[in-house]
This record gives structure tokens, sequence and C-alpha cells, in this order.
């Protein structure tokens, strides 16, 4: 089990966006959901698709997702969850295949990536690939794998097949045959860049790497003996790996993430223990932007997309949104360890949560003097499983007077555990103007400014249960204690962050 710490910050009654993380990963590969952590992210997804009947939405709209469905089912599963989620979900989504392999827009159209997305779904719910929902998906696939060896798009509209569908028709292949097929491997090495990396984009001149089609191309190859390439591909995602464990993506992306994190943590555990170290750091990274008690209950066991996405939510304690079902879906896939060629709804049991008997016992003082106002919080919480966490947070922020209030809050997590310590830190700024009686709400921004600040700090030391364990790095988080800011009774509390 991965220990879970939970941080609540209140003061003066008024309590800030829950501050929540998840311990480190206790081994190279984790064990398929059998750790708390990870039972936690599939739960989250079997809420998820309870929540909108199985099938999930396209972002701001009420239009089915099958593809974002189907993930969420696949990362689901590979945390050992969510069978009669599972069960519903396919039921429901089995409606909208046409459209999203492509003959129900027309005919003729046919889609790679989907098709083969759809197999996986197929073989780890148990069921025959050649008769789903009406379609022989196997023939499907192997009717646009090209002469050399490509799966592509069969359309009038454009084709967007690419180096990640490629991966997924190895995989998908790999499931139904037991073997991986040869041309489609050879299209995929060809794919490999100087750099160890994969394209992403098949028909590009030049090669560019890019680390998401590259992560999925090392599961592809796992099984085909091609142990070279792999081992270059591991390398190339390794140097792009900060020193908190997250990777970024390609263009558009490039910052630390947990959607490319999340698949090369599952590339890094399935590749032996060689890789053990990379597959660990990878997971902690994911587990450090894992929500717990105290986020909005929509958001628990979720993973945030990255340091920004999870500040925000902790300063503006919004419920669950799109992108968090997107980029926990994949951190799934990551934490289980699990390749996509072995998920399996056999093992999975209904999901559970820690979260039911979690209690904080808050206290808080607050000072005022002349033009400025100081106020300082802690709390303990401990959240109930088979062995003991507990974790105490203490915060303290100081503001002059003034219309313009600047509020800064640094917060730092070390976990103490057999395995050595990891500390990581997080700082965010926060900017409004207040007047007598006011309580606004600001953007969180990242700008610095020679306004008065505070400072909180936070230290909690976790005993480690009798089941294993490890070292935590720690939440990322912006301290409770961005409270209090107005001066003789005027305060205010951030509530809301960026739109995503």
């Amino acid at each position: 089990m991965r220990p879970t710490h939970l941080f609540t910050a209140c003061t003066a009654g008024l309590a800030v966006a829950g501050i929540v993380g998840v311990g480190a990963a206790a081994g190279a590969q984790a064990d398929a959901g059998g750790s708390r952590s990870t039972r936690e992210v599939g739960g989250f997804l079997a809420r998820q698709l309870d929540a909108y009947d199985g099938v999930l939405p396209y972002p701001g709209t009420d239009q089915a997702d099958p593809g974002l469905s189907i993930d969420a089912v696949l990362g689901m599963l590979a945390t050992g969850v969510g069978p009669e989620q599972a069960r519903r979900a396919v039921s429901a989504v089995a409606p909208e295949l046409g459209t999203y392999l492509g003959p129900g827009i027309a005919p003729s159209e046919l889609y790679a990536g989907p098709v083969a997305k759809t197999v996986l779904l197929a073989t780890a719910m148990g069921g025959d690939p050649r008769a789903f929902a009406g379609r022989d998906l196997v023939a499907d696939l192997a009717g646009l794998e090209g002469a050399d060896g490509r799966y592509a798009d069969r359309t009038a509209y454009g084709d967007t097949s690419n180096t990640y569908t490629q991966a997924l028709g190895i995989l998908a292949t790999t499931r139904v045959a037991g073997e991986a097929p040869a041309r489609p491997v050879g299209f995929l090495l060809d794919q490999q860049c100087a750099d160890g990396g994969f394209r992403l984009y098949v028909t590009d001149d030049g090669c560019v790497s890019d680390p998401d089609p590259t992560a999925l191309a090392v599961t592809a190859l796992r099984d085909t003996g091609e142990h070279a390439a792999a081992d270059r591909a591991l390398g190339y995602l390794r140097a792009r790996m900060g020193a908190d464990g997250g990777i970024g993506g390609g263009t558009g992306a490039s910052s630390p993430n947990s959607n490319t994190t999340g698949l090369s943590a599952m590339a890094f555990a399935l590749s032996g223990e060689a890789w053990g170290d990379a597959a660990r750091d990878a997971q902690n990274f994911l587990l450090s932007l894992q929500f717990g008690c105290d986020a909005d209950e929509s958001l628990r066991g979720a993973v945030a997309y990255d340091a920004a996405a999870y500040a925000d939510v902790l300063a503006s304690g919004r419920p669950v949104s799109d992108q968090e079902r997107r980029s926990s879906a994949q951190a799934a896939l990551g934490l289980a360890g699990v390749s996509l060629v072995g998920i399996t709804i056999d093992e999975a049991t209904a999901p559970s949560s820690a979260c039911g008997g979690a209690t904080s016992t808050p206290s808080s003082t607050s000072t005022s003097s002349g033009g400025s106002s100081t106020s300082a919080g802690a709390s303990t919480s401990t959240v109930p499983t088979s062995g003991s966490v507990t974790r105490t947070v203490t915060a303290t922020v100081t503001r002059s007077a003034g219309p313009q209030v600047m509020a800064t809050a640094a917060a730092t997590v070390t976990v103490t555990a057999p395995a050595p310590t990891v500390t990581r830190t997080v700082t965010a700024t926060a900017s409004h103007s207040t007047t007598d009686g006011s309580s606004p709400a600001g953007p969180l921004t990242s700008a610095a400014t020679d306004a008065p600040t505070g400072q909180a700090t936070a230290v909690a030391a976790v005993p480690i249960g009798d089941d294993g364990g490890g070292s935590g790095g720690g939440p990322l988080v912006i301290a409770g204690a961005l409270v209090l800011l107005g001066a003789a009774g005027a305060s205010a509390i951030l509530r809301r962050g960026r739109t995503h």
C-alpha cells in the first residue's frame, strides 16, 4: 500500500481548498491495482462513468465521446476495479461506435486508431472482437494495414493515423493473435529517430521525436524481441525526465504532465528491473498530483494534468472537469504498470474509497495590528487504512494594508520512510484588489511582485503501514493558508483559478 497524505488548512473557520497528495510507488511495477492509491484512481474513473451513464461527454457538450469512455474503462480495469461500471459502459458505448469507427459517418469510412482501441476494449471485457457491436473488428483492422505495414485510415476526409495509431494497432493485433505482426512492427521501427525517440507523424520530412508515441511504441515492442530499439526509446524518455519524475509531451504540451508521464511510467514498469528507478520516479510524479479526501468529492482519487492544474483546483475548490478524466485515464496505466495487452475484467473488483472515515480537527489564530494582518492555522487529519497515516500542516500568512493585496504561499511536504526522503515545493501568487468589507476572488498567477508577501511551510511525518510502502514525493501544494487577506475585518479567500 502507498501512504496517502491528506492536508487541510482552515483559518478563522473559513476552509480553503483541500490539499491532497499520495505517497511514493512501492516498487518498480505497481501491482495491477493492489495499492490503495492505484485503486483510488480506478474508483474515480468508475464514479465518472457512473455519473454519465457509461459514456463520458466531449468537453463542454452533451455529446458522447466514445474514445475517452474507452480510455476510462481500460484505465479503470488496469487498476483492478470497476467490473460493473465497465459492463455498463460497454453497453452504453456500443450504439456510438458507428460514428467513432467511421461507418456511421459514411459506409466507406473506417479509422485505424478507434478500431484498434475498440479491439483492446473487447478483449479486456472477455468479448470476441470478431463479433463486437455488430462488427468484425479484427477484419477491420487487418483491412487497414497497407503493403508497407502501416495502419492507416480509410477516409475521404483526411487520414489522421500516426505513430500512436501504429502502436495501438500492433497492441490490438498482438492481443488477438498472441504475437506481434511483423510488417506493422517494421513500419513502427522505421519511425524511430536518431535520439531513440519515435516521431508522431509518419509523413513528416525529417524526424522529431515525441514522448507520447515513444512510450506507446515501447509497450508495443515489448514482446517483439526488438530490445535494442526499445532500450533506446526508454533512454530517450529517461533523458527527458525532470528531477521530480515528470515528463513533458511534444509540441504544445512540453511541460511535465500526467498524460505523458503516465504512458512513460507504463513503458518503464513493463521493461524490467533495469528501468525500475525510472518507473518509480514517474509513478511518484503521478502520485504527487493525486487528489485525496479533502478535495471536492468528485475529484477524489483523480490525477491532475500538471502542477498548474493541481494548484488551480486547490485555489478554486472547483469540481471535476474533462481534463481530470483524460489525465487520470492515462495516469492509471502508469500507476498500474499493466500492458494494454494484459488488461482484463476477470479479476476486477468493486471500487472502494479510503475517504469515508477521514477526520479533521482544525485550529487557528488571527491577529491584527495597525496596517497589517497575520493569521496562522494548523490541522491534523488521519485516513483510516490498514496502516497508519498522520500528517500536520502549519502555515502563516502576513499582508500589509492597502487596496492592492498580494499573497504568496509556498508549501514543502517531506515524507520520511525507509526509502530516501523526497521533498517538493511549489509557489503560487494570487493578485486582487480589496476594499473594506469586500471579499473578492482573484486568478492564480505565477507573476513575481515586490508587494508584501506571506510564506507558509508544511512538514508531514508519515508512519508507513506494515505492508510495505515507500517515500512520498509530497503533494504540490499551495498551502491551505492562503487565508484572511483582509485587514481590519476585510477577508479574501482565493476561489477561482485558470479556466481550462
